[in-house]
């Protein structure tokens, strides 16, 4: 369902539902449903800055934690009297992905929504390119089975509601 893109100095997450047709033979009226997703998309916003914010606050979390900062970046950190944590030197990336405004990339279509930022390095976090030399991937999206779960749920209730 979500696939994770990279485009352009951003890290966007993009959803696309499909099969409305092949529904529509099943059950009456969904297609009418599940054709304009416009309603369910405020939802789904809420429920990736929700899991955004969560990845920030546990450093990656129990999935995929984020490797500790390398010494001359926790050095060069305190000198700027920059926060600790990683990825939160001047907060453009988080309020890019948890705030509307700035940096938060937010568009939505009858099928399909993209969600992220462009503030121009999120995406050098997020990447899986490996070997990975200089840089350590710290993800900030790992969209798994809990936010799976929300958005199919949301997803459901806009079909039997």
């Amino acid at each position: 369902m979500p696939r994770f893109q990279v485009q352009g100095g951003g890290a966007l997450l993009t959803i696309n539902m499909q099969g409305e047709k092949q529904l529509a033979g099943f059950i009456p009226g969904i297609a009418r449903k599940v054709g304009d997703l416009t309603a369910i998309w405020d939802e789904y916003d809420a429920i990736l800055r929700g899991h955004v914010k969560g990845r920030f606050r546990t450093k990656g979390g129990q999935r995929e934690p984020w490797p500790p900062l390398a010494l001359s970046t926790i050095i060069a950190k305190r000198k700027a009297k920059a926060p600790a944590a990683p990825l939160i030197r001047t907060r453009a990336l988080i309020t890019a992905l948890t705030q509307t405004g700035g940096g938060h990339v937010l568009v939505k279509s009858k099928k399909s929504m993209t969600f992220g930022e462009d503030v121009g390095y999120g995406d050098y976090h997020q990447s899986p390119l490996v070997p990975r030399r200089r840089l350590p991937r710290r993800a900030f999206f790992y969209i798994g089975p809990k936010e799976t779960t929300k958005m199919i749920g949301v997803l459901r209730k806009h079909v039997e509601g």
